[in-house]
C-alpha cells in the first residue's frame, strides 16, 4: 500500500511552523521570567535594607545604652567628689567603704577608687592593687583630665594588662585642686550593659 505525501503545503512553510510556535512560547513566557527576576531583585534589595536598618537600630540602641551608663557612672563620681571632703577621701577606711557601695550597686564594674593631687600623685587608694602614691603625672589620661572638671578616658590596658577605662571628677578647695578617680573594668562593664539592654528589649 502506497503512502501518499501531502504536497499541498510548501516545504518552507512546514519548517517555519515549529519556529513560530517556539517564538510564541518564548514571547508568552519571557514577561513572566523578566517580572520574576525583577521581583526577586527587589526582594533582595528590600531584605538587605531591612537587615541593614535593623543592625543600625541595634548599634544605635547599644551606643545610647553605653553612653547613658558611662554618664551615670561619671555622675556617681562627681557626687563623691562634691559630697565628701578631702580629709574623708584621704582616709583609707572611708574610701574603701565608698568603693564597696559602688561595687555592690553596679555588680563589680568599679574596680578601684582613688584621690589624685593636681600634680598627678595618687595619695589615697582603695582597690585590689598597690597603687597608693602612684605617679600619674605623665599618664595620657591625667594630662587630659587635669584640664577638665570631669573626664572619661578611652579603653586601655595599662600596667594591669586588662582593658579598663577611667572616670575622674575634679574639685577645688581653696588653692588646692584634686581629682576623684575611679577605674571601671571593661569586661564587667560590657556584661552589665548587656544585661541592661536585654532587660530593655
Amino acid at each position: 500500500m502506497l503512502i501518499s505525501k501531502d504536497t499541498s503545503i510548501p516545504l518552507s512553510r512546514r519548517f517555519r511552523l515549529p519556529a513560530v510556535v517556539a517564538a510564541l512560547a518564548v514571547i508568552s513566557v519571557a514577561p513572566m521570567v523578566i517580572t520574576g527576576a525583577i521581583n526577586l531583585q527587589q526582594f533582595r534589595a528590600a531584605y538587605k535594607d531591612k537587615v541593614r536598618d535593623h543592625i543600625g537600630e541595634l548599634v544605635q540602641r547599644h551606643a545610647e545604652t553605653v553612653d547613658a551608663f558611662v554618664e551615670d557612672r561619671l555622675s556617681d563620681i562627681r557626687v563623691v567628689a562634691r559630697e565628701h571632703e578631702r580629709a574623708e577621701l584621704e582616709d583609707p577606711a572611708s574610701l574603701r567603704q565608698l568603693l564597696n557601695v559602688l561595687r555592690e550597686e553596679y555588680h563589680g564594674a568599679f574596680v578601684d577608687l582613688g584621690l589624685v593631687t593636681r600634680d598627678g600623685v595618687q595619695i589615697a587608694y582603695a582597690g585590689p592593687f598597690n597603687l597608693t602614691m602612684a605617679d600619674y603625672s605623665s599618664a595620657e589620661w591625667f594630662e587630659k583630665a587635669r584640664l577638665r572638671e570631669h573626664y572619661v578616658s578611652d579603653v586601655f590596658a595599662g600596667l594591669r594588662g586588662s582593658p579598663h577605662f577611667i572616670v575622674t571628677a575634679a574639685r577645688s578647695q581653696g588653692d588646692e585642686r584634686y581629682f576623684v578617680k575611679a577605674t571601671i573594668d571593661f569586661e564587667a562593664f560590657n556584661n552589665l550593659v548587656g544585661n541592661i539592654r536585654r532587660r530593655g528589649s
